[in-house]
């Protein structure tokens, strides 16, 4: 199976404790067999990313309520 890593690389920034996240994704390529020249642009089959290690007090994804 194909598969390809995107590693993206930070400075350190108030909200994230990761200095990498990386998406890695599975590909399917299908061609026919019998056609040497046939060429199909891979499909991206499978998705998973990295888990995002967020500064307590600077999660976006979290809404505080005093």
């Amino acid at each position: 199976p194909m598969s390809c890593t995107l590693d993206f690389f930070f400075e350190p920034i108030e909200y994230l404790t990761n200095s990498v996240l990386s998406k890695e994704f599975g590909l399917k390529c299908v061609r026919d067999p019998a056609d040497v020249f046939s060429f199909e642009v891979p499909e991206i089959v499978k998705a998973k990313g990295s888990t995002i290690d967020w500064n307590k007090v600077k999660n976006v994804t979290v809404k505080t309520i005093k």
